[in-house]
This record gives structure tokens, sequence and C-alpha cells, in this order.
């Protein structure tokens, strides 16, 4: 617990852009496209035999409405 006489550090506003800028430049310009590759793996790794079975079914019908 904090005492009345306890003071929180100050941050200059010029510091903390200067730091959110590092670490944006430390992520690198593809760090968003890797956030969403990996959001999508972990949604379709699950689910990924069910995919290649409706992937199948698909690519049957496709080929039975051309025939």
């Amino acid at each position: 617990m904090l005492s009345a006489t306890a003071s929180l550090p100050t941050v200059d506003h010029s510091d903390l852009c200067q730091h959110l800028q590092q670490c944006a430049d430390a992520r690198g310009r593809l760090h968003r496209l890797r956030c969403t590759v990996e959001v999508l793996d972990a949604f379709l790794a699950p689910r990924f035999v069910t995919m290649l079975g409706a992937m199948t079914l698909l690519v049957l019908a496709g080929l039975a409405l051309l025939t």
C-alpha cells in the first residue's frame, strides 16, 4: 500500500512517445501480418480435418456440376 508521502514516478509525454516508437521499430514492419497469421492459425489448426473434408466436398460438388 502506498503511503501518503509516496509519489508516483512522472513520465514525460515525449519520453513515452519515443519509447512506443522504439517498441514499434523493434517489432518490425510485418508485425501486424504476423499477428493476423497467428490468429488464423490458432482458429484453423483445431479444425484442419473438418476444413479438408469441407473443401473436398466442395470440389466434388463443383466437379459434379461441370459434368
